[in-house]
């Protein structure tokens, strides 16, 4: 017995063990699925290496070898090295050192020579780790292309005097940093660039260079690179130009070590001035800020107030105003005035400077000088605080001059240049068109009540004239009544197809009247809308409602006429079809109708019934019926939606669809 309890306890050990190896195998499967998407998708060149041999790569190794998979998979690494021997054997040791150091689980990171299998050879840097996957013990090679430089740590290595003419004469700057970041050197380039001589540089730390919000972000890389964190760094930053003007630069800034590769030495940086692109960059977010402005504001101080902002990301706004020009008073208003010296809200137009733009139509950059000398010439004269520099540029609507929009600066001449003349000119065009929308929005409300006789008296005659065509098919169906015996059951099915196309006309009917209810002559409440649509069809088919459970369940939905209309004549298909064809009426007949939104704003219709159904082997889609064919068109070709069925204790529709396929008109 004790010998029995053993082996079980041995047992249960044993299939301990094999749950737990099953867990790590179910692990590692996943793990190797992750592994595999960022191995694809990885920027660099990711390469497996087993016995000498590739066992797998990624696209960008395919990209940077210039070959095939079949090309490099069970190939030798040393094919594509510029040492590779004709035996195949690699010639450098060191090489072999790496990956043995690798396979003992020791992490390598080296530079190499690899060439392509046109035989180019371009320099890399490689990272070798053991990684562990369910078919065994692999290195994995990451590869990143240094060609570009390494060319130009060639040329560092060339003879001072051909380095220091290169470097003085390049028009991208270069630095050199001692270990704590001060200044041993520059070239010509970057005193350019932030506008500081050499000497001023030399024995300076960056970040006195450097703009405010750089500052730790300069201090945590430049730790990284110095603690061999990390072989170089790429960074956009911002500079302080001696003038106190932003200069933006694009750097990469790396360790110089010593000959054996083992000492830092110092840091070299390579700057390029990248203040035009940055420049391009935030003119492209103000013209979209400005002109999304014009959609998204109603009101016109607040429309003002976010041109000013916008503007003063590329230029100085601290001296700004909008004024507009009154022809029949010759005055001008200032609807919005930011200024550091006048605060003027109307002044006579008279020979001001404003007025002179206005005339001219034109813009204008006007220093001191040229302020004076239109002084002079008697066509301006100065009223309030004298500028050192005035930028003004005329609104325009169709061709007609209103007002101006124009900065100014009172103790720098150099503020403003040509180039925020465009800038401006852009604004103004969104100013006034915003001004010219301001003015027909008030013309609009001038004649809403003339509009709104009109609509109610387009809603009555599109009621009026829907009736007529309700009161003529009535009639044609009454005729059919007269009709022989022989003829019953063609007349029956004409009946029925009058009375389908009447409740068809008047659930289109009831969309105009929920329309013409609604507040904004252009959103239905669909809610009330379905729930009007089922009463109006549980009378046209004579249905009470004590003999069938009716279940509403639906929150409340606006949308438009467009989708209203089409969707409309969907329900109206669906739901009479329950009551004509789903129900035997015997005090159990159930249907439900459910509305609602999803959290990705997708609107959903559910329609069940627990009536006859419908054989399984039926495709409805395909049936020969119009009304079905409709329903299956109207959502999926013209509502761009989905709908679906399920034949489960009755019919299940499914209805999911967006209501932003069409534009608000009203």
């Amino acid at each position: 017995m004790e010998s029995e309890n053993r082996i079980n306890e041995q047992l249960l050990k044993e299939n301990d063990k094999l749950k737990s190896k099953i867990k790590i195998l179910e692990k590692l499967k996943e793990s190797e699925a992750d592994y595999r998407m960022l191995f694809e998708s990885a920027s660099d060149a990711i390469f497996l290496i087993s016995s000498d041999k590739f066992t797998d790569c990624n696209l960008k190794t395919l990209e940077m070898f210039g070959c095939t998979r079949d090309e490099i998979i069970g190939h030798s690494p040393g094919e594509f090295s510029p040492s590779y021997q004709l035996d195949g054997r690699q010639s450098n040791e060191k090489s072999l050192e790496k990956i043995n150091a690798a396979l003992n689980g020791n992490p390598q990171f080296f530079e190499w020579q690899h060439k392509k299998i046109n035989g180019e050879v371009f320099n890399t840097e490689i990272s070798l780790n053991l990684i562990e996957l369910s078919n065994g013990s692999h290195i994995q090679a990451i590869v990143r292309d240094i060609t570009k430089r390494k060319m130009a740590e060639k040329a560092l290595k060339e003879s001072e005097d051909k380095l220091r003419m290169m470097i003085d004469n390049s028009p991208i700057g270069f630095t050199i940093t001692n270990l704590n970041g001060v200044y041993i050197d520059v070239n010509p380039s970057v005193c350019e660039m932030i506008g500081y001589s050499r000497k001023e540089m030399i024995n300076k730390h960056y970040n006195y260079f450097s703009h405010p919000d750089d500052i730790d972000i300069n201090k945590n890389l430049h730790q990284k690179l110095v603690d061999g964190k990390i072989p170089y760094y790429d960074l956009e930053k911002k500079c302080i130009h001696k003038n106190g003007k932003i200069v933006y630069v694009s750097i990469r800034t790396q360790l110089v070590r010593d000959d054996k590769e083992e000492k830092p030495l110092f840091e070299f940086t390579i700057i390029e001035n990248i203040t035009e692109r940055k420049k391009a960059e935030q003119i492209q977010k103000l013209f979209y800020h400005i002109s999304n402005a014009i959609n998204i504001t109603d009101n016109m101080q607040d429309f003002y107030h976010k041109i000013k902002n916008y503007l003063s990301d590329v230029i100085d706004t601290t001296n700004f105003y909008i004024t507009l020009y009154d022809e029949k008073t010759d005055t001008l208003s200032l609807p919005f005035n930011v200024d550091e010296k006048d605060n003027y809200e109307t002044f006579p137009a008279g020979k001001t400077i404003t007025k002179y733009l206005i005339d001219i139509g034109k813009p204008l950059l006007a220093t001191k000088k040229i302020i004076i000398e239109l002084t002079k010439k008697n066509l301006i004269e100065t009223i309030g605080a004298a500028s050192e520099i005035w930028l003004g540029v005329p609104l325009k609507i169709e061709n007609k001059v209103i007002g101006v929009i124009a900065v100014q600066s009172y103790d720098d001449p150099n503020l403003y240049t040509e180039d925020d003349v465009e800038i401006l000119t852009f604004a103004s065009k969104e100013i006034a068109l915003a001004i010219k929308n301001k003015l027909a929005a008030d013309q609009i409300k001038k004649n809403l009540e003339e509009k709104d006789i009109l609509l109610r008296e387009l809603y009555h005659r599109t009621k009026n004239n829907m009736q007529i065509i309700i009161s003529m098919l009535r009639i044609q169906s009454a005729s059919l009544e007269n009709r022989t015996h022989t003829e019953s059951k063609d007349i029956d099915f004409m009946f029925d197809s009058l009375d389908k196309v009447i409740n068809k006309i008047k659930s289109m009917s009831l969309v105009h009247q929920k329309l013409y209810q609604s507040q904004d002559l252009s959103h239905i409440n669909l809610k009330e809308y379905i729930n009007d649509l089922v009463r109006l069809l549980m009378v046209s088919y004579r249905v009470q409602l004590d003999t069938i459970s009716l279940k509403l369940e639906l929150d409340d939905l606006f949308v438009l006429i467009d989708l209203a209309i089409p969707l409309g004549l969907v329900l109206n298909e669906l739901i009479s079809n329950v009551f004509m064809h789903a129900f035997s009426y015997n005090g159990n007949d159930k249907i439900c109708i459910q509305l609602y939104k999803d959290d990705d704003n997708t609107i959903n219709i559910l329609i069940s019934d627990n009536g006859a159904g419908i054989p399984n082997e039926i495709d409805l889609e395909n049936v020969n019926s119009m009304g079905l064919r409709t329903v299956f068109d109207l959502i999926n070709y013209q509502l761009k939606g989905e709908v679906t069925y399920k034949i489960e204790n009755g019919l299940k529709w499914h209805i999911r669809l967006k209501d932003n396929l069409y534009s608000k008109r009203v």
